[in-house]
C-alpha cells in the first residue's frame, strides 16, 4: 500500500556558496571585559590591545589586564597604532595622547585645545606622530611631543587618511585633489584629482594593496566609491564605482596579507585586486557592526564589534552550513543519499541538507509523535523513518513524502548495510538481519542474531562476519550465523558504542569510556586510549575516511584524525574554530567532514583542514615572582639570603586561547642534578615551592603545543642557607664566643673578687660575734650577779655552813668554766644548752633560797645530742625572766622552760614563761633606782639573732608578749623563740 502525505515542506535556511566561516565568539561570558570595542592590535611580544568603549586592555592568551592613566578623563580610548620600537599610542575624545612605556600607561600631550572634543586619528611615519581630523593636522616628535607641524581650521584639507610612501606624505582634500606633506612639512598640491564626494563629512580611507593604492569614499546614500589607484599615484588612476549593499557604512579598513578588509555597520567584507578588479572574496559576521580586524601571528582572525563583543577566525576553511535557533535544535544527524545529510529535530520535525547546492529543507511528520532514527536504503532509493510507534519506509516525490509501507516499531539503535538486500539493524531489544526486499509488516522473516539490548552493529564486507555490542559485549557472528563469540580484552567484557571497519577487515570500535578497540581476526589488537594521545577515553562518533583509510574520532574535547598507518593522532578543537564539542553527529562526504552539534552544522575538508595551520614553537616568558609573597622584578637569577623561602613563579605563552592550547612541563635542576619534567595540570599557569634548602637551583620551563615543544626557559636561585650556615655567621660567633669566655673569666674573676669580700666580711661579722659573746658573756658574769654569789658564799662562811659554801663555790666555778668553754663556739647541742641552764638556775635559786622554782621540760621525741643551736642563744632571756621579772617578785616566784619540736617544718620551739611583775612593771622600778642597770644583754642577743638571721636560709624567729589577769594586772612574761635546724 502506498500512501502519499501532503504537507508544507518550506525552506528553512538557505545557504550561500560563500559560505560564512565559523568564528568564535568571545564575549564576557568567556571573561571579555566590554561588549563594545573600537580598535585592536598585536604588539611584538603577541600581546592583544584592545581599545573598548570601558578603556584599554591587554590581552595575553589568558586573562584581560586593564590599563589607565591618574589623568586620564574618562575611560574609552581609541586610534590604536604601534610604531616600529613596539611602543603603543593611543588617545580619546578629551584629545590626551599616551602611549605605553614599561608596562605602564604615560601621558605625552593634552590636545585638548586643538581637535576641542573631535578625535584625531593616529598614524605614525618615521618618528612622527600624525594626528589629524577632517581640516586639523598635528605632527608631534613621538620621543620629546614637540609640535613640529600644525595645521588648524582648515575645514577643507584632509578628507583621507594619509598615505605613506617614502619621505612624502598624501592626502586628498574636499574636492579630491591630491596634497604632498614633504619632509621639510611643505605642503603643496599636486594637480591630480579624484572624484571623491564631498558631500560626507567623513573621510576617505587610503591604502595600499599589493602593488594598488585604494581609496574609499562614501555618497550620500551610503554607496561607497572603491577606487583602485596604479602604483604611481601622483600621475595616474583607475577609478572603479562599486555599489555597495543598502545601509552600508565603512568603519575601518585594514589590508591583511594583501586582501582588503572594509569594516562595515553590516559586517566584514574581504577584497582582493584580481586583474585590476576590486572582487568580494568572503562575507564574515552578516549583519554584526564590526570595527576593526588583525590577523595575529598565529593566523587566527580577530574581529571586534560594537556591540558584540569579539569574533575569533582559527581557520577560513571550517564552514558554518547552518546555525540554528535555541527553538529549532537539532538531536541527531544521518547520511540520506551520497550528498545528502538528514538531521532530526525536535518532535516530528527533520531536516534535508544538500551537501553540493547548499539548500537546507525542513519538513514536517504529522503522523509521527517523535521522530528518533532515519537512514537511506541506496539500492531501493527508500527512506526508513521510526517514530515512537511505528517504522515507515518512504521517499520523496516532488518534494512530498510518499510512505511506501508501515512497520512495526524496533526502537533502531543502529544500522549497516551487508549488500544492496540485507540490512544488519540493532534494536534496543535484539539484533537482526533484514532482507529489505521481502519485508513483512512485523519483522516475521527476519533473522535473530541476539535478544538482548544493543548499541551498535557492523558488517564485514571482507571477512563476511557481524558484529553486535549489547549490554553484555561485543559478539561476532559469521556469514551463516553458525557460529558466533565474545570478542574480550584481558579477559573482560567490552562494551562499544560505534564499530566501523577498513579496507583491510580490521574492525574499530568505539566504547563508552574505554576509548577505541582495533579488531583483527576477532581479536583485540590494540587498545587506544589517552596515553596513546587520544583527547578523552570518552567519545560520541567513530567515522572512516575511505580516501586514505584514517579515522576520525568526536568526542568531549574535540574532533580527532587517527593516522591507522603510523597511529599518530591530530586535533582539531575549538582553538581551531569547533563552535562546541556537544556532538549529535558525524559524517564524511566526498572528502568534507560534516559535524554537528545541537545550534549548528558547520565542515572542513579532510586534507587540508591541518595543511593550513601556522606551526610555530610556542614561546613561553616568566611574568611573575613572588618570594615569601612579595612580588620581584624579573630578572634571570637571584640570590636568597637565606634558606626555607617561599617561592612562587608565574608563567604564560601569548595566543588565542593559550590557556587551553598550550601545556607546560617544569623541573628544578639542583647542582646541574636534573630531575624528572613535571606536567603543570591546575591551569593557574603557575609553581609554588614553599621552602628551598641551601644550594644553587635552576628552575626550567618548557611549553607544549600539538607536539612539538618551546625552548626551555630558565630562572636560577641561589640560596645561601640559613644565617647559621653563612660565613660572617661564623665569624659572628668566634667573636661572640670569645667575649663570652672573657666575659666567663672576667665574672669569675669578679665572683672570686667578692667571695673574698664576702669572707672578709664574714669573718668581720665573726670577730663583731665573738665580741658580742664577750659582751653577752661579761653580762652573764656582771657585778650583780658576782656579788650576790659572793655575799652568799661570804653567808655561808660566817655561819659557820663550810659545805654549802664549798657547794655553792663549786657549781659557780663550774658555771664560769662552762660559759667560757661555750664561748668557743659557734653552736652548742641542746644537751649542753640545757646543761649550762641547769648550773645557772641552780645557782640562782640557791640565792633566792624557797621563794624561787624552775622547771625545764623536753619533749621526748627531741633528741638533745644532735640538735644544735647557736651559743648564748637562750640564757640570756632566762636571766632577764629572773632578773626583771621575778626578782622584784617577793615570794612564789616561778620559771618555767619548755623545748618542743615540730617535725613537717624541722623548727625547734623554746618558750620561757616567767610569773614576774612584768616589763613595764619592772621599768618603773628601775626608773626609781638611784643606779639604773642596762640590760645590756638583751641588746646584745637582739644584734646577734639579726647578724645569725643574715647568714642562714630560715630566719630565728623571736616572740615577747607580755601576759595580763582579767583586771589586766600583770602576770609574767612569755618569751617564744622559733629556731630553724638548717642552717
Amino acid at each position: 500500500m502506498r500512501v502519499l502525505i501532503v504537507f508544507v515542506a518550506f525552506l528553512f535556511v538557505e545557504i550561500l556558496s560563500a559560505q560564512e566561516p565559523i568564528s568564535i565568539h568571545l564575549t564576557e561570558k568567556e571573561g571579555l571585559p566590554d561588549k563594545q570595542f573600537y580598535n585592536l592590535l598585536e604588539d611584538d611580544n603577541g600581546f592583544i590591545w584592545l581599545a573598548a568603549d570601558k578603556g584599554l586592555y591587554r590581552y595575553d592568551g589568558f586573562e584581560f589586564k586593564f590599563y589607565s592613566h591618574p589623568e586620564q578623563v574618562g575611560l574609552s580610548v581609541f586610534s590604536l597604532t604601534k610604531d616600529k620600537d613596539n611602543i603603543i599610542w593611543f588617545t580619546n575624545l578629551a584629545g590626551q595622547l599616551f602611549y605605553i612605556q614599561d608596562d605602564q600607561v604615560v601621558l605625552l600631550q593634552n590636545l585638548k585645545d586643538y581637535f576641542k572634543g573631535r578625535l584625531p586619528k593616529i598614524q605614525i611615519h618615521n618618528d612622527y606622530l600624525y594626528l589629524s581630523q577632517v581640516g586639523m593636522l598635528l605632527v608631534l616628535n613621538k620621543n620629546n611631543g614637540e609640535i613640529i607641524y600644525k595645521k588648524i581650521d582648515d575645514s577643507t584639507l584632509f578628507y583621507s587618511t594619509f598615505l605613506f610612501k617614502e619621505k612624502k606624505v598624501y592626502s586628498f582634500d574636499i574636492d579630491g585633489d591630491l596634497y604632498i606633506l614633504d619632509s621639510t612639512f611643505q605642503l603643496s598640491k599636486t594637480g591630480n584629482k579624484v572624484p571623491i564626494n564631498k558631500r560626507r563629512h567623513r573621510r576617505a580611507y587610503f591604502k595600499g594593496v599589493n602593488n594598488f593604492l585604494f581609496l574609499n569614499s562614501f555618497n550620500i546614500n551610503g554607496t561607497s566609491n572603491k577606487i583602485i589607484l596604479n602604483a604611481d599615484v601622483e600621475n595616474n588612476f583607475d577609478y572603479k564605482l562599486f555599489e555597495t549593499e543598502e545601509g552600508f557604512f565603512t568603519q575601518e579598513i585594514r589590508v591583511i596579507e594583501n586582501e582588503l578588509y572594509i569594516l562595515s555597520n553590516i559586517g566584514l567584507y574581504a577584497y582582493e585586486i584580481r586583474n585590476s578588479e576590486l572582487v568580494l572574496k568572503r562575507k564574515m559576521l552578516i549583519g554584526i557592526s564590526t570595527t576593526d580586524v588583525l590577523k595575529d601571528t598565529h593566523g587566527n582572525l580577530w574581529i571586534t564589534t560594537e556591540y558584540q563583543g569579539i569574533h575569533v577566525i582559527p581557520n577560513f576553511d571550517f564552514k558554518s552550513n547552518v546555525k540554528f535557533p535555541e527553538s529549532k535544535r537539532i538531536k541527531r544527524v544521518f547520511q540520506g543519499k551520497p550528498n545528502e545529510l538528514l538531521l532530526i529535530g525536535k518532535k516530528n520535525e527533520f531536516y534535508v541538507y544538500n551537501t553540493k547546492t547548499n539548500f537546507f529543507k525542513r519538513y514536517e511528520y504529522p503522523n509521527f509523535e517523535d521522530i528518533k532514527y532515519v537512514f537511506y536504503n541506496e539500492a531501493k532509493g527508500h527512506y526508513f523513518i521510526q517514530g515512537s510507534r511505528i517504522i515507515q519506509m518512504f521517499d520523496f516525490f516532488n518534494d512530498e513524502i510518499r510512505v511506501i509501507q508501515n512497520h512495526d516499531n524496533l526502537n533502531t539503535k543502529d544500522h549497516h548495510f551487508h549488500n544492496k538486500d540485507t540490512l544488519l539493524i540493532a534494536t534496543g531489544a535484539n539484533s537482526m538481519l533484514i532482507n529489505v526486499n521481502n519485508i513483512t509488516r512485523n519483522w516475521i522473516k527476519a533473522k535473530n542474531l541476539t535478544f538482548n539490548r544493543s548499541y551498535s552493529c557492523y558488517s564485514n564486507q571482507k571477512t563476511k562476519n557481524y558484529y553486535v555490542s549489547t549490554v553484555k559485549g561485543l559478539f561476532v557472528f559469521n556469514n551463516n550465523l553458525t557460529a558466533t563469540s565474545e570478542i574480550m580484552y584481558k579477559g573482560q567484557s567490552i562494551y562499544i558504542r560505534d564499530i566501523v571497519g577498513l579496507e583491510d577487515g580490521s574492525v574499530w570500535c568505539l566504547s563508552f569510556k574505554n576509548g577505541i578497540y582495533k579488531v583483527v581476526n576477532n581479536k583485540i589488537e590494540k587498545n587506544y586510549t589517552v596515553k596513546d594521545g587520544l583527547l578523552s577515553n570518552i567519545n560520541s562518533f567513530l567515522r572512516v575516511d575511505s580516501t586514505d583509510n584514517s579515522i576520525w574520532i568526536a568526542g568531549e574535547k574535540g574532533i580527532q584524525r587517527l593516522d591507522t598507518k603510523t597511529n599518530l593522532f591530530k586535533n582539531i578543537t575549538k582553538k581551531n574554530g569547533i563552535p562546541s564539542y556537544e556532538f549529535v553527529g558525524l559524517e564524511i562526504i566526498e572528502g568534507r567532514l560534516f559535524a554537528a552539534t545541537p545550534e549548528e552544522l558547520f565542515s572542513f575538508h579532510t586534507k587540508t583542514v591541518f595543511q593550513k595551520e601556522k606551526h610555530s614553537k610556542p614561546n613561553p616568558y616568566f611574568n611573575l615572582v613572588l618570594i615569601d609573597n612579595s612580588k620581584k622584578p624579573i630578572k634571570s637569577s637571584y640570590q636568597l639570603a637565606e634558606e626555607g623561602k617561599k617561592i612562587e613563579i608565574g608563567f604564560n605563552t601569548n595566543g588565542f586561547l593559550s590557556n587551553e592550547n598550550v601545556s607546560y612541563e617544569y623541573r628544578l635542576v639542583n647542582n646541574t642534578k636534573e630531575s624528572n619534567w613535571q606536567k603543570e595540570t591546575s591551569k593557574t599557569n603557575k609553581v609554588i615551592y614553599n621552602q628551598l634548602s641551601q644550594g644553587n637551583y635552576v628552575f626550567q620551563l618548557r611549553a607544549k603545543k600539538d607536539d612539538e615543544y618551546s625552548e626551555v626557559k630558565e630562572i636560577a636561585f641561589k640560596v645561601n642557607g640559613v644565617f647559621y650556615k653563612q660565613w660572617w655567621f661564623f665569624l659572628l660567633l668566634t667573636i661572640l664566643t670569645g667575649f663570652l669566655i672573657w666575659s666567663y673569666f672576667n665574672r669569675k674573676n669578679n665572683q672570686l673578687k667578692e667571695k673574698q669580700k664576702l669572707i672578709v666580711d664574714k669573718q668581720s661579722k665573726e670577730l663583731e660575734n665573738i665580741f658580742l659573746k664577750l659582751e653577752s658573756l661579761r653580762s652573764q658574769m656582771n657585778p650583780h650577779f658576782i656579788f650576790n654569789a659572793l655575799n652568799s658564799i661570804q653567808d655561808y662562811i660566817l655561819h659557820n655552813e663550810k659545805k654549802l659554801a664549798r657547794t655553792y663555790l663549786v657549781k659557780f666555778s663550774r658555771l664560769i668554766r662552762l660559759y667560757l668553754e661555750h664561748s668557743q663556739k659557734d653552736t652548742v647541742s641542746l644537751s649542753e644548752e640545757l646543761g649550762a641552764l641547769n648550773f645557772y638556775l641552780e645557782l640562782e635559786k640557791d640565792r633566792f633560797q624557797d621563794s624561787f622554782s624552775y622547771e625545764i621540760n623536753v619533749d621526748e621525741n627531741i633528741d638533745k645530742d644532735l640538735i644544735e643551736i647557736p651559743t648564748f642563744l637562750i640564757q640570756p632571756y632566762v636571766e632577764n625572766a629572773i632578773k626583771h621579772g621575778l626578782l622584784h617578785k617577793k615570794e612564789n616566784r616561778k620559771l618555767e622552760i619548755h623545748f618542743s619540736i615540730n617535725k613537717e617544718s624541722n623548727v625547734l620551739h623554746c618558750s620561757i614563761d616567767d610569773n614576774g611583775v612584768g616589763r613595764s612593771t619592772s621599768t618603773e622600778i628601775n626608773q626609781r633606782k638611784a643606779f639604773k642597770h642596762v640590760s645590756f644583754s638583751s641588746e646584745a642577743n637582739a644584734k646577734r639573732i639579726d647578724l645569725l638571721n643574715r647568714t642562714r636560709k630560715r630566719p630565728i624567729h623571736l616572740e615577747i608578749k607580755d601576759k595580763y589577769n582579767a583586771a589586766l594586772e600583770p602576770t609574767g612574761t612569755m618569751v617564744k623563740i622559733d629556731i630553724p635546724l638548717e642552717m
